[in-house]
């Protein structure tokens, strides 16, 4: 997630979500209004459901609003 918070880190303020497929270098990116997991779990599955291609791996990074329950259920429930 990307802070869109200007020079303070404090209030409530717009994160952007990127996906990145790294064999054809698509982009997708969803904006939500702070850093919730349940509002970045949301923004992932959008992202998913407009992506024109199935997605084999998910390799997020150390942002704790990806790093939880959400995405470990998301994960198994789509799961081969």
């Amino acid at each position: 997630m990307v802070e869109h918070c200007g020079q303070k880190a404090s209030g409530l303020f717009v994160n952007s979500v990127s996906s990145c497929d790294v064999a054809t270098g698509w982009w997708e990116g969803e904006g939500v209004m702070g850093s919730g997991q349940e509002r970045a779990f949301k923004a992932l599955t959008m992202i998913r459901e407009r992506t024109p291609f199935n997605w084999i791996h998910i390799h997020p990074d150390n942002d704790g609003a990806f790093i939880n329950w959400h995405l470990v259920r998301y994960a198994q429930e789509r799961a081969d």
